[in-house]
């Protein structure tokens, strides 16, 4: 069955810049005015939230009570714009450490930057709170700033910043599935970029493009946008494009069952990979590669670069690297006939995949599980993995189908009310038309009688 593809480098656009701050004025894109009295006390307070948020000091529970109590401080005196700045990049830097504290220090520096109207802190205050929503899985509301960011980009014609909104409503599309309207979000942005001299932006709406087709299982059309996108990446020496890209083809080459070709550009994702010394793509593409000659059935070269990514994984611990190691271990001894030593493998793959909630990693390693069960003989634990692998399955698919649905029924509900508004019209339209037929009528009776009087007046 076709294996999941790897989650790192599937889609760059999020590690390239989509959900990273532009570096511009000590503030960093992807995504008040506060003296505290006296001014060494404000420069006290600014130096300590640096020293906390660069990460010179723990953020312990003590920490965090100054934090807030400095914060409190800050908002409570006459604002400026630098003190905006320095509450949005303190936001920007509490993201993934503390989310919540992170959101609050971003809806102040909204606010603000709205009553100094400093259109900069809006943008960036914007950013921030789309980029922790999409971080956090609240899409709905990650679409509602990023809508006000576009508003804006739109209002003052600044390309870059609709480009920017763009890329934005491009990944919350892919992590909601709505793949077709990510299609035509990245079209949008490459329609914008024509004549403009803006190559990585292109590049990765190509990609990007690529990625969605893949997601709705149309690898040809995905090819033609990958092939570009990686030429194009190539050209600019673009380490880290290249081998994201490559082994995205690669992906969809090993799934073709052209096997020669995604070793390839495995390879050359790895050669890429190593030139910027990116630990998350080597742990990728040797895995991808690994799976290659796993399915070629050279399975000495499999173990080996199998337990290079299982040895980079484990080096920055990372879970999904260490998981994927795992299953392709579990399918390794499964062909080598030791279904035992395969067993504990895939457990082991399900226990880390059902932790970091990989869902197809998990259908994926139920469904080996009850091959090599059934291949020991033991018919119950087999049977049982059965059943959960086509549970998930079906869960999954399910998803899949209910996301087709909603979008089928908001296009069905679209076109109602074109419909309905047409009707509407059509029906004002005849009703003017009768009442101007009735105002026609009034005004010929009154000239009409107003023509027979002078008449009888003149006889």
């Amino acid at each position: 069955m076709p294996q999941r593809q790897s989650s790192s480098s599937h889609f760059p656009t999020c590690n390239q810049g989509i959900l990273e701050h532009e570096k511009s004025d000590i503030i960093v894109s992807k995504q008040i005015k506060t003296y505290i009295g006296v001014e060494i006390c404000h420069c006290i307070a600014v130096i300590y939230l640096f020293i906390v948020f660069l990460g010179l000091q723990p953020v312990s529970s003590g920490t965090q009570q100054s934090i807030d109590s400095l914060l409190s401080l800050a908002a409570s005196r006459s604002i400026d714009t630098i003190k905006v700045l320095h509450l949005i990049r303190a936001a920007e830097l509490l993201q993934y450490n503390n989310p919540s504290h992170a959101d609050s220090i971003s809806q102040l520096a909204l606010s603000l930057s709205e009553q100094l109207n400093f259109r900069k802190g809006i943008n960036y205050s914007l950013s921030n709170l789309v980029s922790l929503q999409i971080t956090r899985g609240n899409y709905a509301e990650a679409e509602t700033y990023n809508r006000q960011l576009m508003d804006l980009a739109v209002g003052t014609d600044n390309l870059e910043a609709q480009i920017k909104a763009l890329n934005r409503a491009s990944v919350i599309q892919y992590y909601t599935a709505e793949y077709q309207k990510g299609i035509e979000t990245n079209i949008e942005i490459l329609e914008l970029l024509n004549n403009q001299p803006r190559h990585d932006s292109r590049l990765y709406a190509l990609n990007n493009i690529g990625i969605n087709y893949e997601r709705l299982n149309e690898p040809q059309k995905a090819l033609q946008y990958y092939h570009e996108a990686l030429e194009m990446a190539v050209d600019l020496e673009e380490a880290y494009a290249e081998a994201a890209i490559a082994g995205n083809v690669g992906i969809i080459y090993k799934n073709l069952n052209q096997l020669d070709t995604a070793k390839h550009l495995f390879l050359q994702g790895i050669e890429a990979a190593r030139q910027i010394n990116n630990i998350n793509l080597l742990i990728d593409e040797t895995a991808n590669l690994a799976e290659v000659f796993l399915l070629q059935n050279v399975l000495d070269s499999a173990e080996m670069y199998l337990q290079r990514s299982l040895d980079l994984a484990r080096e920055i611990n990372d879970q999904n690297g260490v998981l994927k190691a795992h299953n392709l271990r579990g399918r390794m001894y499964s062909q080598k006939g030791q279904y035992r030593q395969a067993v504990d493998a895939l457990l082991l793959s399900a226990t880390l995949s059902d932790s970091v909630g990989d869902r197809e990693m998990l259908m994926n390693t139920y469904h080996h599980l009850q091959e090599n069960y059934r291949n020991l003989g033991n018919a119950d634990a087999a049977y049982r993995f059965l059943r959960l692998y086509s549970n998930l399955r079906d869960s999954i698919f399910d998803l899949d189908k209910n996301q087709q649905l909603n979008e089928l029924e908001a296009k069905f509900q679209t076109a109602q009310k074109s419909a309905e508004i047409a009707r509407q019209q059509i029906e004002i339209q005849k009703k003017n038309n009768q009442r101007n037929q009735l105002i026609g009528m009034v005004v010929y009776l009154i000239l009409h009688r107003a023509t027979i009087i002078m008449d009888l007046n003149y006889r």
